[in-house]
């Protein structure tokens, strides 16, 4: 029996999963307390992550919440397909 490599779009480094499971963890604490209220600490604990380990891929918590807004950025300048709808013209 031999192993297949993951496609690369698939393969995802340690560090990717641990990046994104800091914004994961961000994004559902924010479900559940102000902004204010999110330590570095509560988000490693949520992630998985050693504080040290925030540290490696954000200056900050608002380094965490900039990524999470872009995000939210690029999915708002996407086009949705109602719009590419035809519209009915009131007769």
């Amino acid at each position: 029996m031999t192993a297949e490599a993951a496609p690369p779009e698939i393969r995802r480094s340690r560090g990717d999963r641990q990046r994104d499971a800091i914004v994961s963890a961000v994004r559902e604490l924010l479900q559940e307390r102000s902004f204010a209220d999110l330590s570095v600490s509560t988000i490693s604990e949520r992630a998985g992550v050693a504080r040290s380990g925030f540290y490696f891929y954000f200056d900050s918590k608002y380094a965490v919440l900039a990524v999470i807004l872009a995000d939210a950025g690029e999915l708002l300048e996407r086009p949705r397909p109602d719009d590419l709808a035809p519209r009915h013209q009131p007769q």
